[in-house]
């Protein structure tokens, strides 16, 4: 992995460790997820970071969760990891979906309804 990439795995399990977002959690919030990472991309192009004391409007969450950090990169970081947590959370629900349902009977009509 390069240092860009274990920057944001790091982010990504210090949410899990520490904040408790967890895979169940993600699932629950996919939409929200990406909406905080749109915030924290923004945050990380705004030139001073640190005036950002307030969440921008589309912030999906309240006004106490919204954490920027004190640099450009350090919101890289936390964007690249909610879009990780994201992408995660789709391939969790893709093999859901995938996986052979207990009880219920295959379709055997050739595929057509």
């Amino acid at each position: 992995m390069t240092k860009g990439t274990d920057a944001i795995a790091a982010e990504r399990e210090r949410q899990i460790a520490e904040e408790g977002y967890d895979a169940a959690h993600d699932r629950a919030h996919e939409h929200q997820l990406m909406a905080a990472a749109m915030c924290y991309l923004t945050a990380a192009a705004h030139p001073h970071p640190s005036d950002l004391q307030r969440p921008p409007v589309s912030w999906p969450w309240a006004d106490r969760y919204w954490k920027p950090g004190a640099g450009r990169r350090r919101n890289l970081e936390k964007a690249g990891a909610l879009i990780a947590a994201t992408l995660d959370s789709w391939a969790a629900a893709d093999a859901e979906f995938a996986r052979p349902r207990v009880g219920v009977p295959e379709h055997t009509n050739g595929g057509t309804l």
